[in-house]
C-alpha cells in the first residue's frame, strides 16, 4: 500500500511528495544550513540517507529551495531503516532539477537509528582544483604578443573593473610569446585553479602586444567571458574572439574641405558619441591633432558644446596656419582610454602672398614657386615687381626640347624657369593655396634636362627615400646654379629655388612629405665607398666648374649607367668641363668599371669667355698611388704628368668651341705605350703654327726640340719692332713645349687686331746656332 502523506511545491514551482512504502515510518528532524551561496539563488535540495556500514542508499528526498538557507528545519518521514543501524546524511544543493552543477554539499555526523533529536547538516560551497581549457582567436592586430587571463568574483560587472582590472582574484600571464596572433587555438592552463569555490565567474582575456603584463585598451585585443566551476566536470569557459575595443564614433563631415586663411585661427566642430557596444565606454576627451609643413605638431583639446550634445568645438591657433600646409585629424578617448582616430585630412591654407626669392641685379637665377597659384604665368608672378615683359628690363627662359625658349613655360607647382633682371627685386607671388601634404606632388619629367622646383614651402631632402621617389630613368642628382661657380650639386630642394635634373626618358619625381613611401632604395648618388673618385676643376678669373668627376667602381660599367651623370645646360657667362661619352654624350661624372690597366677619358673644356683657364685635379690623392695620371693635349702634343703638375693652362677664345684633352689613368707602362703611339718625341726642331689662328685674345705656340737647348721666342709687328719676349735664352730639354701669348705688349698693353710675327731661335748650351724660324699669326678682335 502506498500512502501519500501530502503534496508540496517549492518556490520554483517544483512538486515533491513524501512516499511511505510501508504505511508507517520514523520522523527525521533536520536542521539545515547552506553556506557560501549568494542570496536569491533558486536550486534543488537533495538529501540522501546512507547506512554507514556499507554506504548503501536508504532514502532520498528532493526539495526546491531559495537561498539563503540558514538553520532551516525540515521534517521527513523515513521508512525501512532498522533500529540500531548507524546512518548518516549527505546533502547537495544543485542549480536545477536535472543539473549536474553542485553549488554546495556536505555530510552529517553518523548517528544511530532512530535519531534522538535534530540532525545538523551543513552544506558548504564546493571547490574546484584542476585545469581549464578554452579556444582563443585574436583579431585586430598582426603583432606578436602573449595571452593574459584574469578571473573576477561572482557577480562582478566587468565594465566596473575596466581598464585597470585590479579587482581580479586570480590572474595568469602566459609565458609563451606568439609570433603572430593565435586563431582558433586551444589553450590549456593547468596551474591556476586550486581549491576555487564552485560558481560562475566573470573572466577576461587579452592579447598583450606590449608584453608588459598589463592591458592597454588602445592596442591589446580583449574579450570578456564566463568561467563555470562545478562538481563532477571540467571547468567550462565561454569566450568570444578577442578584439580591440571600439572607441567613440567620430563623424568626419566637418573635417573635409577646410580652407582657412593664412594667419587666422581654424575653428571647426566635430560630432563624437559613444558606440552602443556592450563594452564601449563613455566619451572622455576629444583632441584635434595637427601637423604643419614647417614641422609643428599640436593636439589641442576640443571643448564639449553646451548647446549640442555630442558636438565638440576645436581650434587650431593662427600661428600654425601657414602656407607650408596643414594636416588635421581627431583622436577621441573613452573612459577606459580606448582611442578612436580619424584622419589625416589635408587642409588647403589660402594665402594672399608668398615669398619666392630675392632677385639679384643682372644675374641669372632659376626660380620656382612653393605653392598653388591662381595665376602661375611668369608675368603673373613677377609682373607686380618687374612690370610688363620687356627684354630690356627682365627676361625669362625655359628649357624645352633641348633648347632655351624665351618667355616660355610657367611657374606651376614643381616647375622652374630662368629669370634675369636689370634691377634687383624681391619676388612675391599673389593668391594661392598650400600644396597638399597628404596626396603629395608628382613632378613629371620629359626626356633630357628638366627645370624643376620644390612644390612645398619648406626644404625637401632628396636623400630621404621615405619621402621622395625618383623613377628609374632619372639621374639621382640635382644641380643648382651658383653664378661664378656655374653649378653646385644639391641634395636639398629649397623653396623658391630651381634645379636641373636629367631623365633618360619620361620619368617623375614623387614627393610625399607626410605619408611617405615604403622603400629602402637610396634616391641620390651611390653611397658605396668602394672604388675611388676624383674631381677636375677648371676656372677662369670669373667662372669656375668644380663638379666634373671621374673614377672607378666595382659595380659600374664602362657604358652609361646609374653611376654616370650628364653635364647640365649652361646659361650666361660660363666655363665647363665634361667627358665625351659614346653612348650618353656630355657627362659631368663618368665612373668606369674597376679592373683594367688603362683608362682614357675624352675631356672637353668649353666656355664663352676669352682668355686663359686653369685646370687641376685638386683631390688627385684619392687616386691610388700605383696609378699614373696624365693629361694629353693633342694640339701641343704634350702629356702633362698631373702627379707633378699642380695645374695646367689652356687658352679660351670665347667661341664655345671645345678644347679637347685626353685624361689617361693606369699603369705607367700602359700609358707610355699609348703616348708612344702618338709619336710625341720630336724628330726635328720645329716652330709650329700657332693655334688657334686667327685668335682672340690668346693663342698657343708649340716648340719642338730634338735635344736640350736654349731658346728665344719673341713677338714682332710687321715693321720688325719687338713687342713681347715670351722666352729669352731659356733652357729646355728634349720634347714638345707650349707657350701662350695673350696678345699683349711686354708693358701689359693690349695690342690691336692685326698681323704679328713670332720668331724662334734655338742655340746649343754652348751657344751654337741650331735652328731659327718665323711665322705669322692674326689677332682678330
Amino acid at each position: 500500500i502506498i500512502v501519500i502523506n501530502n503534496i508540496n511545491t517549492d518556490n520554483q514551482g517544483y512538486v515533491y511528495i513524501d512516499i511511505d512504502l510501508s504505511g508507517g515510518g520514523t520522523n527525521l528532524t533536520l536542521t539545515l544550513t547552506v553556506n557560501g551561496i549568494d542570496e536569491g539563488i533558486n536550486g534543488q535540495l537533495f538529501i540522501d540517507l546512507y547506512r554507514k556500514s556499507n554506504d548503501m542508499l536508504l532514502h532520498s528526498i528532493q526539495q526546491g529551495e531559495t537561498t539563503p538557507i540558514t538553520n532551516r528545519h525540515f521534517d521527513f518521514n523515513v521508512q525501512g531503516v532498522n533500529d540500531g543501524e548507524t546512518v548518516y546524511l549527505i546533502g547537495r544543493f544543485k542549480s536545477g532539477v536535472n543539473s549536474e552543477d553542485i553549488l554546495a554539499e556536505g555530510e552529517s555526523n553518523a548517528f544511530d537509528w532512530p535519531p534522538s533529536g535534530d540532525i545538523n547538516l551543513v552544506l558548504d560551497k564546493g571547490t574546484y582544483t584542476g585545469s581549464f581549457k578554452t579556444t582563443v582567436t585574436v583579431n585586430g592586430t598582426n603583432e606578436s604578443g602573449s595571452l593574459s587571463f584574469r578571473i573576477f568574483p561572482e557577480g562582478t560587472v566587468i565594465t566596473d573593473e575596466m581598464p585597470d582590472l585590479f579587482g581580479a582574484i586570480y590572474g595568469y600571464d602566459d609565458a609563451e610569446v606568439y609570433s603572430s596572433p593565435p586563431s582558433n587555438q586551444e589553450i590549456e592552463i593547468t596551474d591556476l585553479l586550486n581549491d576555487v569555490d564552485y560558481g560562475i565567474y566573470p573572466i577576461v582575456v587579452w592579447y598583450d602586444v606590449g608584453l608588459d603584463k598589463g592591458w592597454d585598451p588602445d592596442e591589446d585585443p580583449f574579450a570578456p567571458g564566463q568561467l563555470t566551476l562545478s562538481s563532477g566536470q571540467d571547468a567550462q569557459v565561454t569566450l568570444m574572439p578577442l578584439n580591440i575595443l571600439p572607441g567613440p564614433n567620430i563623424q568626419t563631415a566637418n573635417l573635409v574641405g577646410l580652407t582657412p586663411n593664412e594667419g587666422e585661427d581654424l575653428s571647426f566642430s566635430v560630432n563624437v558619441t559613444a558606440l552602443s557596444s556592450l563594452l564601449a565606454g563613455a566619451v572622455h576627451r576629444v583632441d584635434a591633432i595637427y601637423y604643419t609643413g614647417h614641422g609643428s605638431f599640436g593636439n589641442p583639446e576640443c571643448s564639449s558644446s553646451s548647446s549640442n550634445p555630442g558636438a565638440y568645438d576645436c581650434k587650431i591657433p593662427a600661428y600654425d596656419i601657414t602656407n607650408t600646409g596643414l594636416v588635421i585629424g581627431i583622436d577621441a578617448y573613452d573612459e577606459y582610454g580606448v582611442v578612436s582616430s580619424v584622419g589625416p585630412y589635408d587642409v588647403a591654407v589660402q594665402f594672399d602672398s608668398i615669398n619666392v626669392t630675392a632677385l639679384p641685379a643682372e644675374r641669372y637665377i632659376m626660380l620656382s614657386v612653393p605653392g598653388n597659384l591662381s595665376n602661375s604665368s611668369i608675368k603673373g608672378v613677377v609682373g607686380n615687381e618687374l612690370g610688363e615683359a620687356d627684354p630690356k628690363v627682365w627676361r625669362s627662359f625655359k628649357w624645352i626640347n633641348g633648347a632655351y625658349q624665351e618667355n616660355a613655360g610657367n611657374l606651376a607647382l614643381g616647375s622652374a624657369v630662368w629669370l634675369i633682371s636689370k634691377e634687383a627685386a624681391s619676388i612675391d607671388a599673389d593668391n594661392g593655396y598650400s600644396t597638399p601634404l597628404l596626396s603629395g606632388k608628382t613632378i613629371n619629367l620629359s626626356s633630357g634636362w628638366n627645370q624643376v622646383g620644390n612644390p612645398y614651402n619648406f626644404p625637401i631632402q632628396l636623400t630621404n627615400d621615405s619621402q621622395v621617389q625618383l623613377s628609374p630613368t632619372v639621374e639621382q642628382k640635382l644641380y643648382q646654379y651658383s653664378g661664378g661657380e656655374n653649378y653646385t650639386e644639391s641634395s636639398i630642394m629649397q623653396p623658391g629655388s630651381g634645379y636641373w635634373i636629367y631623365s633618360s626618358g619620361s620619368g617623375s619625381i614623387k614627393i610625399n612629405p607626410f605619408l611617405g613611401f615604403n622603400t629602402s632604395n637610396k634616391q641620390i648618388a651611390n653611397k658605396n665607398t668602394a672604388g675611388w673618385k676624383a674631381t677636375i676643376e677648371v676656372m677662369t678669373s670669373l667662372q669656375k666648374d668644380r663638379l666634373t668627376a671621374f673614377g672607378l667602381h666595382p659595380e659600374a660599367s664602362n657604358g652609361y649607367d646609374q653611376q654616370d651623370f650628364h653635364e647640365p645646360p649652361v646659361i650666361g657667362e660660363y666655363i665647363m668641363a665634361y667627358f665625351d661619352h659614346p653612348e650618353a654624350g656630355s657627362l659631368n661624372e663618368d665612373i668606369r668599371l674597376q679592373g683594367q690597366s688603362l683608362y682614357t677619358w675624352p675631356l672637353s673644356i668649353q666656355s664663352n669667355q676669352r682668355g686663359i683657364a686653369e685646370l687641376s685635379i685638386p683631390d688627385i690623392n684619392k687616386i691610388p698611388n700605383y696609378l699614373d695620371v696624365k693629361l694629353y693635349d693633342p694640339i701641343s702634343r704634350i702629356a702633362y704628368d698631373m702627379r707633378y703638375e699642380t695645374s695646367i693652362l689652356i687658352t679660351l677664345q670665347g667661341s664655345e668651341n671645345p678644347y679637347y684633352l685626353e685624361l689617361l689613368v693606369g699603369s705607367s707602362e700602359e700609358i707610355n705605350d699609348q703616348l708612344d703611339a702618338k709619336a710625341l718625341t720630336p724628330r726635328m726642331f720645329e716652330l709650329a703654327q700657332n693655334t688657334p689662328n686667327p685668335f682672340n685674345p690668346v693663342t698657343n705656340i708649340r716648340v719642338s726640340l730634338i735635344k736640350s737647348a736654349n731658346i728665344t721666342l719673341k713677338v714682332y709687328n710687321l715693321l720688325g719692332e719687338e713687342l713681347n719676349a715670351i722666352a729669352v735664352n731659356k733652357s729646355f730639354g728634349k720634347g714638345n713645349f707650349r707657350f701662350i701669348w695673350d696678345g699683349k705688349h711686354d708693358n701689359g698693353r693690349q695690342l690691336p687686331s692685326g698681323i704679328y710675327l713670332y720668331s724662334l731661335e734655338v742655340r746649343s748650351q754652348s751657344g751654337v746656332h741650331l735652328y731659327q724660324d718665323t711665322k705669322k699669326m692674326v689677332l682678330m678682335k
